[in-house]
């Protein structure tokens, strides 16, 4: 396994949602464990979104990897509340590159915001996100 692997392996690991709390609360859960982990794994973070992935395709794989799982997890959680369509996968995968860059932006500039600040930026840039998808998604059902 290759450290860019092993460090996906662990955040999807440590951000597991607990499916009995509301989406709203376990987005709020799923960031500070996701926040938790790059903390305290700030290195293997780093290999997996800065790393040589552009041209490394072990670390490629990596990356590509961990954000099919973080998706489909998102998408798989949005799905049992009735929300799914094409605009929305697309929502969501444009969410987790958002969130990558807002967290490695926010690890290299010294982090200059509260966590907590970064947290509520991503949890509204995705409620916001998947508001606009749903839309999106009601009118080409038409």
């Amino acid at each position: 396994m290759t450290l860019e692997h092993g460090a996906a392996v662990r955040l999807f690991k440590a951000t597991e949602p607990d499916a009995a709390l509301p989406l709203l609360k376990r987005l709020r859960a799923a960031l500070d464990a996701y926040f938790d982990c790059v903390e305290a794994h700030e290195h293997g973070y780093r290999a997996v979104y800065r790393g040589e992935h552009g041209t490394d395709p072990g670390s490629r794989a990596a990356f590509e990897e961990a954000r099919a799982w973080q998706a489909g997890r998102i998408l798989g959680s949005l799905a049992a509340e009735g929300l799914t369509g094409e605009a929305l996968a697309i929502a969501v995968r444009g969410w987790l590159a958002f969130l990558v860059t807002a967290v490695l932006d926010w690890l290299e500039r010294g982090r200059p915001l509260e966590r907590s600040a970064l947290q509520e930026l991503c949890v509204g840039t995705l409620t916001s996100a998947v508001t606009h998808a749903i839309g999106a998604d009601k009118g080409q059902a038409r």
